[in-house]
């Protein structure tokens, strides 16, 4: 009876701990965050930048990919984001700026693994391809 206690004992301390050091614990998402990659494609600097903004008490995000703003909600669960549907503005603008933010848009729309780490932000997809990295 013992070693059955102490075994499911065990099992409880190792869910716990594993449960308590998920990804999303850590990953404090507030604050304003640049894009420094999109597809594995560094951002080039000259370029406006493009930014995440996160709002975590109230799981909304301000994004300006590049030319337009898109604003929404998103969710967090475990180490998945997955942002709502948003409000985006629609101008034109230099063709270099409009690509890099078709793709942003892009990449919002699946569910994203989150994952910080060397004070990088990254979103990898289904397939575990890094397809944005953000710093603040």
């Amino acid at each position: 009876m013992k070693k059955i206690f102490s075994t499911i004992a065990a099992a409880a301390a190792l869910i716990f701990a594993v449960s308590c050091n998920s990804n999303s614990a850590s990953v404090d998402l507030d604050g304003s965050w640049k894009v420094i990659s999109v597809d594995g494609v560094a951002v080039n600097d000259t370029l406006v930048q493009p930014e995440f903004q996160f709002n975590a008490a109230e799981k909304l995000y301000h994004v300006k990919p590049g030319v337009n703003l898109i604003n929404g909600s998103y969710t967090l669960e475990g180490d998945v984001i997955t942002f709502g549907d948003g409000a985006m503005t629609r101008m034109m603008g230099p063709e270099e700026l409009m690509a890099v933010e078709q793709s942003i848009v892009e990449q919002m729309l699946n569910p994203l693994t989150v994952k910080y780490e060397n004070e990088v932000l990254s979103f990898t997809d289904e397939a575990g391809k890094v397809v944005l990295e953000l710093k603040k």
